[in-house]
């Protein structure tokens, strides 16, 4: 199969690149994509039924529908989290208490420096955010459930919740891999916006879409998800390219505020405000970005489901705990197959 790979690959480079953009070639990548690199991960979704009534199937099809069109879809938490889940949420946020207020700790003494020096070394320059779940490890591409805390857990739950594996295998065509699941405390800077607080497109996987969940409240002051709607289904665009700028420590080309609002339309634009729990789908091919904050702070939640094939997959390593607590059916949304 990696041969095949490469002679496709080869082929493929020989392409005009007016033709590699075409909706034709396009298309053909998302076959390519879904039944020849992940064809087990597409028979696994044919082979395994989800335990959900109809109820919830429609509603979950709904959303599908909605980031399809719109390449994004936000609920209130009524309409996506029973008590369980609520209570999961808690327990995050009971968690995160103690990382953030360490967090803080070394900010006031002075090693805030360091933090940010840090996060250049590893290639993560966001020295606007704390990682409370484990992002940084994802860059290693090998995780091991024994480095695991009780917060990687409890975060865990909300990932492979079945409403969100079943929506992630409709939006993808097939059993999704969760890519990258973490908790982010996100904070006001002196500086500039900067990396993902511009507008910019991501481009992990030929096809994903990832989920934020506001842990606490969110509005226009501190740091809402924003969203260009439908600009995921345009993925080059030569007009816009002319306007690309990079920031420091970033590898991919943003959009500056200004432009973005000579571009689209102010209808298009979206600032997702909410309450705790507030949940946001989005087809993150699309434009978006994290508002810099002006104050306060902002507590979320991020799941990003894509394929096995995608760059930024990685190996796991369970433990018994991680055996004991989740399905084989879940546990193979974390594995290759």
């Amino acid at each position: 199969m990696k041969f095949l790979n490469l002679i496709f690959l080869q082929i493929y480079k020989i392409f005009p690149s007016s033709l590699k953009q075409s909706n034709f070639i396009n298309s053909f990548k998302i076959i390519y994509w879904k039944y020849f690199l992940n064809f087990k991960r597409f028979l696994f979704l044919k082979k395994n039924n989800f335990n959900l009534d109809e109820d919830s199937k429609k509603k979950i099809k709904e959303i599908n529908k909605n980031i399809n069109n719109n390449g994004i879809d936000i609920h209130n938490p009524k309409n996506i989290f029973n008590d369980n889940d609520i209570e999961t949420l808690n327990k995050i946020i009971k968690l995160s208490k103690n990382k953030i207020e360490e967090f803080e700790n070394l900010k006031n003494n002075n090693d805030f420096d360091k933090f940010k020096n840090d996060l250049k070394n590893r290639g993560i320059y966001k020295p606007f955010r704390f990682d409370l779940g484990g992002y940084l490890k994802f860059k290693d591409r090998n995780i091991d459930a024994n480095d695991f805390t009780k917060i990687n857990y409890e975060i865990l739950k909300i990932g492979l919740k079945e409403e969100f594996l079943y929506l992630a295998s409709l939006y993808l065509g097939i059993y999704p891999f969760l890519g990258r699941f973490y908790a982010w405390y996100d904070f006001p800077t002196s500086g500039n916006e900067t990396s993902s607080q511009c507008w910019h497109k991501d481009t992990d996987d030929k096809k994903f879409f990832k989920i934020f969940i506001y842990l606490n409240e969110v509005d226009g002051n501190n740091g809402p998800f924003c969203y260009i709607k439908k600009t995921h289904q345009s993925k080059k665009n030569s007009q816009i390219k002319k306007y690309f700028k990079k920031t420091d420590y970033s590898t991919f080309d943003i959009l500056e505020d200004n432009d973005v609002h000579d571009l689209y339309s102010e209808k298009d634009i979206m600032e997702c405000n909410g309450t705790l729990g507030t949940t946001i789908f989005a087809d993150t091919s699309g434009y978006h970005r994290g508002k810099k904050l002006k104050n306060d702070k902002r507590l979320m939640l991020v799941f990003e489901y894509f394929s096995q094939s995608s760059n930024f997959n990685y190996d796991i390593k369970f433990n018994n705990i991680m055996n004991e607590t989740f399905s084989k059916k879940q546990l193979t949304a974390l594995s290759k197959i």
